[in-house]
């Protein structure tokens, strides 16, 4: 995937770049597997996602 430097991946996982407060955090929810994959989970999993990161984002302006 070309996260880490060939070979690095390790290291990334043992210096905790991949924590949720690391540098490089990997799907810090679990994702949908996590969930279970229940029936709707997948479209309210990514409805959330979706309204969270518009509103870090901020305002946003109409196209023209």
């Amino acid at each position: 995937m070309g996260l880490t430097p060939r070979g690095q991946g390790a290291r990334a996982i043992k210096e905790g770049w991949t924590q949720k407060d690391g540098k490089l955090p990997v799907n810090p929810s679990g994702g949908l597997k996590a969930k279970g994959h229940p029936i709707g989970a997948t479209g309210v999993s990514m409805h959330v996602m979706t309204r969270n990161a518009a509103r870090r984002a901020g305002a946003r302006r109409a196209c023209s």
